[in-house]
């Protein structure tokens, strides 16, 4: 009987250490992926780590215990708000830009392409004209990506500053959204406007 409990108990500690183990590498693992962007204190790391640890307990008790798909829905979405306030608040905002825009390039670099791909098949600029408002298109995409992301949960004021930010976009950005909703409206087929 004794042999018993003494393996039991045996088999539960290394159950634990390697539960502690697998957190510990997913936390080095988040921590390797921003330190590749942005250069963190010891004390932004201990922050980022512990917040990185408990969105991993709720994730996993979402998928493997809770039930209700809507209740693990919840969690998970709570469990991302948290961490991501907690990791965005640990950074400083050279920091949280760097991080927001490294993170974002291929995002950002798609939709200027798609709204380049636009431009070109509305005919009105050229192959050198598209190349040079191409920058202008990124660069304001970037900072529309940057407001999305600092506000990610705080609909409120990221609605009021894309709202704000629309004002500074670029005219061939401007020309692409009217063609696109042409497009959709089926008014635009092959570059030609249907009246």
């Amino acid at each position: 009987m004794l042999k018993h409990v003494i393996f039991a108990a045996s088999l539960m500690l290394c159950a634990s250490a390697s539960a502690q183990n697998t957190a510990g590498q997913r936390s080095d693992r988040k921590i390797i992926e921003i330190s590749k962007i942005v250069k963190l204190s010891p004390e932004q790391e201990a922050t980022i780590r512990k917040a990185y640890d408990a969105y991993n307990l709720t994730v996993d008790s979402a998928l493997y215990v809770e039930q209700d798909p809507v209740k693990a829905s919840r969690m998970k979405y709570a469990a991302n708000k948290t961490f991501y306030k907690a990791m965005m608040g640990a950074l400083t905002t050279e920091q949280r830009n760097s991080y927001i825009q490294v993170t974002s390039i291929p995002d950002v670099e798609a939709k200027t392409e798609y709204n380049l791909s636009l431009l070109r098949e509305g005919g009105e600029y050229t192959e050198s004209e598209l190349k040079s408002v191409k920058k202008d298109i990124f660069n304001y995409l970037m900072r529309e990506k940057l407001v999305y992301m600092r506000d990610k949960y705080d609909v409120a004021k990221q609605k009021d500053n894309i709202r704000r930010l629309k004002d500074t976009q670029p005219k061939a950005m401007k020309q692409s959204n009217i063609i696109e909703k042409m497009k959709v409206q089926g008014r635009l087929q092959n570059g030609k406007i249907k009246w």
